[in-house]
């Protein structure tokens, strides 16, 4: 638990400061190239550290209640793809999704007839 606030104090809220000077500033100083880059590798460094760091108080807090929490994070900036970065950064997340939203509208009664008929319109054309 001491560690997410770490991030979140130390960390997230430092690169808060670089990119909250660059992004108030933009304008008036006309900020191109070097220092736009700069806004965008803190931005995402201010936005793991706030994550990263929040998940790591929530999984504390809960341990002394005494509750287990699954995984919801793991290293999401290390992925290849889109899809991998999505699967990494929402683990939890994409199962809650898939449990409660995807899984019962495909087995409803509408979508199963809206397979039907998509199914046997596929199958006229061939």
């Amino acid at each position: 638990m001491n560690w997410g606030y770490m991030k979140k104090l130390i960390k997230a809220e430092r690169a808060a400061v670089v990119v909250n000077t660059i992004q108030n500033n933009y304008i008036a100083n006309g900020y191109v190239g070097f220092l736009i880059v700069l806004m965008i590798f803190f931005g995402a460094i201010q936005l793991y550290a706030d994550f990263f760091g929040g998940m790591d108080i929530t999984l504390g807090v809960s341990e002394i209640f005494g509750i287990s929490l699954t995984e919801n994070f793991k290293r999401p900036f290390l992925s290849c793809s889109v899809a991998e970065y999505w699967r990494r950064w929402h683990i939890s997340l994409g199962a809650w999704m898939r449990t409660y939203v995807f899984n019962p509208l495909s087995l409803s009664k509408p979508f199963k007839k809206y397979n039907a008929e998509r199914s046997w319109a596929t199958n006229m054309e061939e």
